[in-house]
C-alpha cells in the first residue's frame, strides 16, 4: 500500500482521556487500509513506550507513536536510546490524540488521521534536531531526549497539574486552569546560567517566573511561545520569562497564544547551542520544577544540549 512493509505502532491507550483505548478496533481498522503487516503494541504505563521502542523499533522500517506529546516523546526516547547502542533506527511518525498536541503544531502534522496517514506513508521524512536534558550534576545518569520543548519553573507546576486532570478536562481546558493556579502557587527564582553559542561560553544569572528552551514553537496546549523557533535549524531559542510581578504573567496570557509576546518588557529572547541551569535557592527545587515535552520529569540542576538531525520524522517537509 505504501512505502513501509514492517510498520510499528505503538498505541498509549488511556491518551486522550482514556478516549484512545474505547476505540482501539477502529483505530487498528484505519491503520490497515494505509499500511501493510502492521504491528501493533500498547502501553500498560508510563515509560512502557520507552521500553518497547528501545528494544523493537530498529526491527521495524516506521515506528508511529498514537497518543499526546507524552507518548510521542517516550517513543523518541526509545528510539534515541537504541540508537545510543549502535542501532539504525526507522523514521518517527504521529497520530495524535493526547492532551496537548503541540509538537504537531510545529510539524503542521493534520489532525485528520486520513491526511496524516497519506502523508505518512508518502516516503517523505525530514531529519529534525533533538534536545537531551541531563539532570543532576555531569556524572548523573538520568537525562531524557526531547523534541519539543523543555521548560523549567512554571510550566512544570502546570504539567503536575495537567497530569492529574487529562481525564476530566479536555486539553485547552486543563492546561488554562492548571496555569491559573500554578500562577499562585509559582516563584520567581534565580537561575545560575552557563551558555554555549557559536563556540562562546558566558556565564548569567537570571531571574524568572519560567525559562523555556525551545527546539518546537508550541507548549501548553497551543501557546506559541518561541514563533522563531525551527526545529531543523541547529540551534535552541530560549525564551525568558522574568516578569518583575506575577501581574506581568497574568497579562502574558493576551499575547502569547499568538506569539507576540517576544520583544516585551519583561521577556528575552536569545539563542544557544547548550544550556546548564541551577537554581541560586535550591530551596525553590519542588516549585521550579522541569517540563520536558510537557512531561514533569526530574529537578534541577540539569545541562541541555542540542544533537543535530537525530530523528527523522515520517510524513513531514518543512519547505
Amino acid at each position: 500500500m505504501g512505502t513501509y512493509k514492517r510498520p510499528l505502532v505503538i498505541i498509549n491507550p488511556h491518551s486522550a482521556g482514556g478516549r484512545t483505548g474505547k476505540q482501539l478496533d477502529s483505530i487498528t481498522q484505519t491503520l490497515s487500509q494505509y499500511l501493510d503487516n502492521v504491528s501493533v503494541q500498547t502501553t500498560t504505563a508510563p515509560g512502557h513506550a520507552i521500553e518497547i521502542a528501545a528494544a523493537h523499533g530498529p526491527a521495524h522500517d516506521l515506528v508511529i507513536a498514537v497518543g499526546g506529546d507524552g507518548t510521542l516523546h517516550e517513543v523518541a526516547n526509545g528510539l534515541l536510546r537504541a540508537k545510543e547502542q549502535g542501532a539504525l533506527v526507522p523514521p518517527l511518525g504521529s497520530l495524535p490524540c493526547g492532551t496537548g498536541g503541540d509538537f504537531r503544531k510545529s510539524t503542521k502534522t493534520p489532525l485528520e488521521w486520513a491526511r496524516a496517514l497519506t502523508e505518512m506513508v508518502s516516503g517523505v521524512t525530514t531529519p529534525i534536531d533533538v534536545g537531551k536534558i541531563r539532570f543532576g550534576r555531569p556524572e548523573s545518569a538520568k537525562y531524557r531526549y526531547f523534541v519539543n520543548v523543555v521548560s523549567f519553573g512554571m510550566g512544570g507546576l502546570v504539567d503536575q497539574m495537567v497530569a492529574t486532570w487529562s481525564r476530566r478536562l479536555s486539553g485547552k481546558s486543563a492546561y488554562f486552569v492548571a496555569s491559573t493556579l500554578a500562577l499562585f502557587k509559582a516563584k520567581r527564582a534565580e537561575l545560575k546560567c552557563r551558555i554555549e553559542w557559536n563556540g562562546q561560553v558566558r556565564e548569567e544569572v537570571l531571574s524568572t517566573w519560567n525559562i523555556a528552551v525551545c527546539n518546537g514553537r508550541y507548549f501548553g496546549a497551543g501557546m506559541m511561545v518561541a514563533p522563531m523557533a525551527n526545529l531543523d535549524d541547529g540551534r535552541f531559542e530560549i525564551v525568558d520569562l522574568g516578569f518583575a510581578t506575577r501581574l506581568g504573567m497574568l497579562a502574558l496570557g493576551m499575547w502569547i497564544y499568538n506569539g507576540t509576546h517576544i520583544g516585551r518588557s519583561g521577556i528575552r529572547h536569545f539563542p544557544c547551542h547548550a544550556i546548564e541551569l541551577e537554581l541560586v535557592d535550591p530551596t525553590l527545587s519542588s516549585v521550579f520544577c522541569p517540563d520536558v515535552d510537557g512531561e514533569p520529569v526530574g529537578t534541577l540542576p540539569a545541562r541541555v544540549e542540542l544533537l543535530p538531525r537525530a530523528l527523522s520524522i515520517a510524513g513531514v517537509t518543512f519547505k
